[in-house]
């Protein structure tokens, strides 16, 4: 039996008039993923009010901030390093157990960026926290199968858009970032597709399935 995890990208456009939105959405849902932590590094007395506004059960994933992926390129260089520890402290204060990376299509995978990048892993104790990494590529572009070694060598969750295509690691674990067939992120999913994102999660067989909503109707 696969347990469920259900959520958005953010809780800020969850507003009930009069009504805090964090702990709203927390009694309607049980995750959220953190997407303001790629554009801004939160203060971390505010993280942990986060933990404390919401249910003992309530789990959360952040997603890791842009210099990281998308200055640095997942170089391990000592601003990059020292951003990412940042990010790792604020999984840890949310008792969160995914670490969202999302690379830009423009990233390549050659022999030397695969040893940067896992000089990168490496610098790191990654225990209790599991990296989930969407990798973005050109249309038609397939995952390098060098790439897929080292995400399978650091346990790293594969993260695609199962309204779209189909994971190229088979893990207990899938997470899917769901943005819709539509331009962007402007979607709203009928519940027959719906269905179809439930159904290829349950032949999956996984222990855990995060769906992470972030089209407009999400």
């Amino acid at each position: 039996m696969t347990d469920f995890l259900i959520g958005a990208g953010g809780w800020a456009y969850f507003q009930v008039p009069g009504l805090r939105s964090l702990e709203t959405y927390a009694n309607a849902f049980n995750f959220v993923e953190v997407n303001s932590t790629f554009y801004e590094i939160p203060n971390l007395r505010l993280v942990k009010s986060w933990r404390q506004r919401v249910p003992a059960d309530f789990e959360f994933s952040v997603r890791c901030h842009k210099d990281v992926t998308h200055r640095f390129r997942l170089n391990p260089l000592t601003e990059a390093l020292s951003t990412f520890k940042v990010m790792m402290d604020i999984c840890r204060i949310l008792q969160s157990k995914y670490m969202v990376l999302v690379t830009p299509p423009s990233l390549g995978f050659t022999r030397e960026k695969i040893e940067s990048i896992r000089d990168f892993f490496e610098s790191f104790n990654l225990t209790g926290v599991r990296i989930v990494w969407e990798v973005r590529r050109r249309r038609g572009e397939p995952v390098p199968s060098s790439l897929i070694s080292l995400m399978q060598e650091y346990s790293v969750i594969h993260c695609v858009d199962l309204s779209r295509e189909e994971s190229a690691i088979d893990s207990s674990i899938v997470y899917t970032r769901v943005f819709g067939k539509g331009e962007h992120n402007i979607y709203q999913f009928t519940d027959e597709e719906l269905m179809e994102i439930d159904e290829r999660i349950i032949s999956k067989e996984s222990d855990t399935a995060v769906i992470s909503f972030h089209n407009v109707k999400m």
